[in-house]
């Protein structure tokens, strides 16, 4: 080895060193620097190139999901990688990142959805996280967790836009993107079954009054991100959606009943799935 290549050697693992401390500690724009630097010096250090694209998908604001530019980056470090695993890695890595950042656009969405376009940006926002997730089933199509997510993002979408979820799919189809998730579905788990109804939380909704209240949002994204991603939380669901809506009728009817409801079932179950959430 010569004494040129040792030095470079020794400034690239330097390099990484200062490029993961900076990751790992939340500092994405340092460690991008760190990152490129690397790159200058080895333009197919795939470590790298996965490392940029964590980190430049972090950067990320509500009004600029830098999914695309991510992509190409992970892209790259699935090229110059000779391992196999790097595809699953990569997949896992942009699920995680999606499933962090979906909370914001729609909670930004909810807050102004009266406003001007506020729909087209809401599907414009999951479209472009929506394209990061399909790239993460290509690479591994034989994670449950990502088909699942899949959907249940899709499902998640369609009922915060609610009644105007029919005008908006002149943008987004749902029903074609579904298709994907859905076939992997059933490749992994044949006996998967999709829920019957996109509503739900029948009691919740009774309670509070309202389809679109916090409280019942909350449950019905606790019931598509955890619940559906369990048998037995698939099981208790279609009971629920079999048996709910008869109760929920008669609490509708009664303000007395919805006190009670709000008491002893929904705000109970609200601080259950904010501390679950929260771990």
């Amino acid at each position: 080895m010569s004494e040129t290549n040792g030095k470079e050697n020794k400034e690239l693992e330097n390099l990484k060193t200062l490029a993961s401390t900076a990751k790992e500690g939340g500092n994405w724009k340092e460690a991008i620097d760190y990152y490129n630097k690397i790159l200058e010096l080895d333009t197919e250090n795939y470590d790298a190139w996965f490392g940029k694209g964590l980190c430049i998908i972090n950067t990320s604001t509500i009004g600029n999901i830098k999914m695309k530019e991510a992509l190409s980056y992970y892209k790259n470090a699935i090229k110059f990688s000779n391992d196999e695993n790097v595809k699953k890695i990569v997949a896992i890595s942009i699920n995680k990142s999606v499933n962090n950042f979906y909370p914001n656009i729609k909670n930004h969405y909810v807050r102004f959805k009266s406003t001007r376009d506020a729909q087209v940006e809401f599907a414009t926002r999951f479209l472009a996280l929506e394209s990061g997730l399909a790239f993460a089933l290509e690479c591994n199509p034989e994670n449950e967790t990502i088909a699942e997510n899949g959907l249940v993002l899709i499902r998640d979408y369609v009922s915060t836009l609610g009644s105007l979820a029919g005008i908006m799919e002149e943008i987004l189809k749902p029903d074609e993107f579904k298709v994907k998730y859905l076939d992997a579905m059933k490749k992994i788990n044949p006996d998967y079954e999709e829920p019957k109804a996109a509503g739900g939380c029948f009691i919740a909704t009774a309670t509070m009054g309202s389809y679109n209240h916090p409280a019942v949002v909350q449950l019905r994204f606790f019931r598509d991100v955890y619940l559906m991603k369990h048998k037995w939380g698939r099981i208790f669901t279609r009971v629920y959606y079999k048996y709910g809506p008869y109760p929920a009728n008669i609490i509708a009817k009664s303000s007395l009943l919805k006190k009670v409801s709000y008491l002893l079932i929904v705000k109970p179950l609200v601080i259950i799935t904010t501390k679950i959430k929260s771990d």
